[in-house]
């Protein structure tokens, strides 16, 4: 599956989740694997930032 498929299928996907609808047949393995790596991925850019670990010298 290509990204840009993968990009349709999330948001689909999440369309019908916004509207109600239960989507638990509809997802298949590698969905929820993409879903669980976006959440990290997401959870470790949130961690880098923070600013600066020292204070600028000026």
């Amino acid at each position: 599956m290509t990204s840009t498929d993968r990009h349709h299928r999330d948001r689909a996907l999440n369309a019908l989740k916004g509207w109600g609808h239960d989507v638990g047949g509809l997802e298949t393995t590698s969905d929820v694997a993409a879903r669980e790596r976006c959440a990290r991925l997401a959870a470790a850019h949130a961690a880098r930032q923070g600013g600066f670990s020292q204070d600028p010298p000026f």
